[in-house]
């Protein structure tokens, strides 16, 4: 008895990449992000690892203004660009996802021992900061960052999460393309 099954095997792939997986990003979506972070912080929790952890969320500055006045098909690009340059912008052992409308997020690993560490809001916001060629036009736009730092401000994924959350909107009352990290 012989049965093709290549067609139900991809549907399963595709099934799989839709629970896990933002569809207009491509980056892992916040339920497959919390997954991954869940783990991590757990090997940190138990000693596995000592290394620090930042858990930084990227809001991109004023992305409204573009949907109204662009469309939400330049939105829509506008966002597949950004998730393209904050996963150029980090490292391969950090995690970038998205976790709604123009909010991404990104868990960076050991930032203290990294080479680069002193540059990374920079590196970030300075990616982001070049314009975006979508459509013919050119389109800037900034990002405010808020980071939460294991085991600073917390040591499972929700609660670093809400520090962040409540340092970027910190962020953005400062000005656009500001940092804040929690205290």
């Amino acid at each position: 008895l012989f049965e093709d099954i290549t067609e139900r095997v991809k549907a399963e792939e595709r099934i799989n990449y839709m629970a896990h997986y933002d569809t207009l990003t491509g980056l892992p979506n916040r339920g497959y992000f919390t997954e991954q972070v869940e783990a991590d912080l757990e090997r940190r929790r138990h000693g596995k690892t000592r290394d620090m952890a930042m858990l930084m969320i990227v809001d991109v500055d004023d992305f409204k203004h573009v949907n109204d006045t662009y469309g939400h098909i330049v939105g829509d690009e506008l966002l597949r660009k950004v998730a393209e340059r904050l996963r150029a912008g980090i490292r391969d052992s950090d995690i970038c996802g998205r976790i709604g409308g123009d909010e991404f997020i990104v868990c960076v690993d050991d930032p203290l021992r990294s080479i680069d560490a002193e540059g990374i809001f920079s590196r970030i916001s300075n990616v982001l900061r070049q314009p975006f060629e979508i459509e013919g036009r050119q389109i800037s736009c900034s990002a405010s960052i808020g980071v939460a730092l294991f085991p600073r401000n917390g040591t499972d994924f929700e609660t670093l999460l809400r520090a962040a959350d409540g340092a970027m909107y910190r962020a953005k009352k400062h000005r656009n393309g500001s940092v804040v990290i929690e205290e």
